[in-house]
């Protein structure tokens, strides 16, 4: 059964959307370009939280972590993007950044639009 994912994150100023195509350049200067597949669109965000890992102290960030370690950078989970839509997302790696003055630990990493059959 695929999870979702339900925690608040900060969203990156910068979400990005590609478009999968195939085109052909010909030497006189035409493109030929063309949609590739019935999922040529996807998007991707740019997310991260801050908080402790502790498991004692709030905000606590750990199981959010523990959320992406089980997923094993492999599997799909339920997330609802900023524009509200809810997908199949993937998140291959994350990079977790300690704040040696506070003890609170950032983790950020990009939440990459999936799509199954």
């Amino acid at each position: 059964m695929t999870e979702t994912f339900n925690w608040p994150v900060n969203v990156g100023a910068n979400g990005e959307v590609t478009h999968k195509i195939l085109k052909n350049e010909f030497g006189d200067g035409y493109t030929q370009a063309f949609g590739l597949g019935i999922n040529s669109r996807s998007s991707s965000y740019n997310v991260s939280v801050t908080g402790f890992v502790d498991g004692l102290r709030e905000p606590n960030i750990k199981p959010i972590i523990d959320f992406l370690d089980a997923r094993k950078g492999y599997e799909s989970f339920y997330w609802t993007a900023p524009d509200g839509k809810t997908g199949l997302y993937r998140v291959e790696s994350y990079s977790p950044t300690n704040d040696s003055q506070n003890g609170k630990t950032t983790v950020s990493w990009t939440m990459q639009e999936t799509f199954q059959p």
